[in-house]
């Protein structure tokens, strides 16, 4: 300490560490050459004379901060000057006695507490899986096996239980099914003895309880997924379709409508004269789309007094006017679609008409469909699954694995969901005839 000093560490903190370790910092103010008081002449040795062994108590410490005598306290000072030591608070035999039971510290040896360690170390125990692939497997895990017990979840995939087995469920259980590799680990595991067998951990153990037993887990997946979604892809079928109809319906019914492609067919007709183009009884709306950006569309002075006289007749001829219609007056532009709304105004034909009569056109062209095909068509490979996996249930190889009611249920499902599809697919044949379209040719037939 007092070479502590000698550094130029603060006195205070010195006496501190004194203090903290049961010695009288008072020594500090004493001559270092000296012996420590009470302590007789010692030996001079190089690290300074030796201080008594600190007495070491049985009891748990309480760590508390005391108080320095030195400085006083008013509460705990006017206690020590009270005339009535009678009344300071001493605990008495009893009460020591049940502290030393309370409070006493186990002795223990190292050694014995090696022993102990060994002892209670776990048996190796076996893993189908890597260290990455069981942490994040052990994670799944967690979720999965308070949602439901193995022997449960085993029952439900053999049953392919859509009402036990939710959509959240089987996303974690794809993630959770372990692989061919895997699965040969753990059946490799199941054939040795059980005296020559080490331990499963507990994803293995949960992981094989569920899987092992199962054949064409894949398969059994596709079906459960196939239950919990076939209501909500055919009912999605359906509204497409419907909408499909009534748009097609509203432009079939469009008066107005009639008369403006009258109209464009008429000036087209006029422009491709005596060309291949010419002569054309109809033509199709998405080769006209651009007739308002394109420079090849933008018609000369000439051209468009001849469009005029061929379509309107000669406006400088009285014979030719029609009084019951107004004149034909330019918009300003010189575009083709320009061009076609001032036919289609002297012609009367209210455009806001035509717009309300087809007002489901807008929402239904959202609606390709080739969108609408691929939904079909995943219909149809869904059924084909399923209708495959029955079979495999009710062949002989497999009889007894999948149990009967499992599958008069999955029977029950493939009937109604033969006749879901069977008029979805109708419905969608219908609609082609409607909108007078093919069926895309990506389109497969069955």
């Amino acid at each position: 300490y007092f070479k502590m000093l000698k550094m130029h560490l603060p006195k205070q903190a010195v006496m501190n560490k004194m203090q903290a370790e049961g010695l009288d910092p008072g020594i500090l103010d004493m001559d270092p050459n000296k012996p420590a008081p009470g302590s007789g002449p010692a030996p001079a040795t190089k690290k300074g004379f030796k201080l008594p062994p600190k007495k070491k108590s049985n009891l748990k410490p309480l760590y508390w901060n005391k108080v320095d005598p030195k400085k006083g306290h008013l509460l705990w000072s006017s206690w020590a000057d009270a005339k009535n030591e009678e009344a300071a608070e001493e605990i008495d035999t009893a009460e020591k006695k049940m502290m030393m039971q309370l409070f006493t510290q186990r002795k223990t040896s190292k050694s014995s507490s090696k022993k102990k360690e060994i002892s209670e170390e776990k048996p190796k125990e076996f893993s189908a899986f890597d260290s990455k692939r069981n942490f994040n497997l052990g994670i799944i895990l967690k979720t999965v096996s308070k949602t439901i017990k193995a022997e449960a979840l085993r029952d439900a995939l053999i049953g392919m239980d859509s009402n036990v087995i939710s959509n959240d469920l089987l996303i974690q259980l794809k993630k959770f099914a372990p692989d061919k590799e895997e699965m040969l680990k753990i059946k490799g595991h199941l054939k040795k003895s059980e005296a020559m067998r080490e331990p499963m951990d507990a994803l293995t153990k949960y992981i094989s309880t569920v899987f092992a037993t199962i054949d064409g887990v894949e398969n059994i997946f596709e079906v459960v997924r196939i239950q919990l979604e076939s209501a909500d892809v055919t009912k999605k079928c359906d509204a497409q379709l419907k909408l499909v109809q009534t748009a097609c319906g509203q432009v079939m019914a469009s008066e107005d409508l009639k008369r403006l492609l009258q109209v464009i067919l008429s000036v087209g007709n006029s422009i491709n004269a005596d060309t291949a183009r010419g002569n054309a009884v109809g033509f199709k709306i998405s080769g006209v789309s651009d007739v308002d950006s394109k420079q090849s569309y933008r018609l000369s002075d000439c051209k468009l007094a001849r469009v005029k006289s061929d379509v309107v007749g000669d406006p400088e001829s009285a014979d030719s006017k029609d009084p019951d219609k107004p004149d034909l007056v330019p918009l300003g532009g010189n575009t083709l679609l320009h061009f076609i709304a001032d036919v289609a105004a002297h012609h009367q034909i209210d455009m806001t008409m035509v717009m309300d009569d087809i007002h489901m056109v807008d929402e239904a062209s959202e609606k390709r469909m080739a969108e609408i095909d691929a939904n079909v068509k995943g219909l149809e490979k869904d059924l084909k699954l399923v209708a495959d996996q029955l079979a495999r249930m009710t062949s002989p190889e497999t009889e007894g694995a999948y149990g009967e009611q499992a599958t008069a249920n999955l029977a029950a499902f493939v009937n109604k969901f033969t006749g879901t599809v069977d008029a979805i697919t109708t419905q969608y044949a219908d609609t082609l005839a409607t909108a007078h379209v093919s069926a895309p040719t990506s389109r497969v037939a069955t």
